[in-house]
């Protein structure tokens, strides 16, 4: 995720905050360009074009856990219906919707994947508020199926606040 921050915004103080809410909401987090380089290194070059595009960006990994470098059993455990999870219960969506109505964040860019490999040039992209967002997440295990070949609930999002 990259937090678009608004001019004048403490990085330092943004990211304790959102620090702060995610141990609240016992979401794993890794924050800084170098750490998800180091982790991502695949894909470097798709994570430098995201911050490239950012304005003022202040770059994290949302985790299942804090031990865990990506969000799958979290995904799992708050988003698969079949695995019988609430999405609209979970406390992923409320890490979010604190973390994007920070008044220090202007816009966030999300990006989801699983199998497919991240590119800036073929992972479909969706721009949408928070709102069409979380319920695009909410119903992110049923995409997969019938979006299958064309991205499923994966892709690039950028998040308006309002």
């Amino acid at each position: 995720m990259f937090a678009s921050l608004r001019e004048g915004a403490d990085r330092t103080i943004v990211a304790r905050t959102i620090l702060k809410l995610g141990v609240t909401h016992n979401i794993g987090l890794i924050f800084g360009s170098y750490l998800i380089r180091q982790l991502l290194k695949e894909n470097i070059g798709f994570l430098e074009e995201i911050e490239k595009q950012t304005d003022r960006p202040l770059p994290f990994l949302v985790t299942s856990d804090p031990l865990s470098y990506d969000a799958l059993d979290l995904f799992e455990q708050q988003l698969n219906i079949w695995n019988g999870a609430n999405p609209s219960q979970g406390s992923l969506f409320r890490f979010l919707k604190e973390t994007i109505s920070m008044e220090d964040v202007r816009t966030a860019t999300i990006a989801i994947w699983d199998s497919m490999i991240p590119s800036n040039d073929s992972m479909p992209k969706h721009k949408m508020r928070f709102d069409e967002f979380t319920e695009w997440l909410k119903n992110y295990y049923g995409l997969e199926l019938s979006l299958s070949g064309k991205g499923g609930g994966q892709g690039l999002f950028q998040i308006k606040k309002t």
